[in-house]
């Protein structure tokens, strides 16, 4: 299981270790997938509070100060999956 990933207002990485990965499907919050970024990947902040997946699988607020993270893929690669936010 990934473990939820998410950034402060000031640009800081943090890797959780009490909540996993979450993204969006676009009709509910979904453990996220593991798969390889491509070359030409930007990750970037959404000025939005992150999701995590509690122990239960349950989405819970990482905080208030707590990002969400997205991948900005190159073109050519689809994206199946939208970061989770509040």
């Amino acid at each position: 299981m990934l473990s939820a990933v998410h950034t402060d207002r000031t640009g800081r990485v943090y890797v959780s270790a009490d909540y996993s990965a979450a993204a969006w499907n676009g009709l509910a919050h979904v453990p996220a997938a593991g798969a390889p970024l491509p070359d030409g990947t930007a990750v970037v902040p959404v000025a939005r509070e992150a999701i995590g997946l509690d122990r239960n699988g349950r989405p819970r607020p990482l905080g208030r100060n707590r990002w969400a993270l997205a991948a900005t893929l190159p073109s050519g690669w689809l994206r199946t999956l939208h970061p989770s936010f509040v």
